[in-house]
């Protein structure tokens, strides 16, 4: 086993039952650069470090010193990196959902069979013919 860090990242997987399952996986580094280091899913690992192109676009690349990461050389760092992904996919996820409900109260508006005028298009300040001079 060579000297290069092992990292870590957390992940959560959904269940049929609506659950979620946290998992952390080990990341091998293969190669380091002089600001990080090329790494690989454990299982991809074949026990030795190599040169990146050997595993394609399965190796990626990690920062020694950057806050956000792929992964993280400690487990520590991981789950805290792991729980803010999660609150920013929640933060997303319910605009999103802002979103769609006041596109669905809109439609609303509109009677059966009816729909909405079509929006005229603005394009850089050209609302159309009538704005030319």
């Amino acid at each position: 086993m060579s000297n290069l860090p092992v990292h870590y990242r957390y992940d959560a997987f959904g269940n049929k039952d609506g659950s979620a399952t946290v998992k952390l996986s080990k990341w091998i580094a293969i190669h380091e650069t002089p600001c990080g280091y090329y790494v690989v899913p454990d299982w991809m690992y074949c026990g030795a470090p190599s040169r990146p192109e050997r595993y394609g676009k399965s190796a990626k690349w990690v920062s020694k010193t950057s806050r956000k990461r792929r992964c993280y050389p400690d487990k520590v760092q991981a789950f805290e990196s792991f729980k803010i992904r999660k609150e920013r996919h929640i933060e997303r996820l319910q605009r999103d959902l802002r979103v769609m409900q006041s596109a669905l109260d809109q439609a609303s508006n509109y009677a059966a069979g009816e729909v909405p005028p079509e929006p005229r298009q603005v394009w850089f300040g050209f609302n159309g013919p009538e704005d030319v001079i």
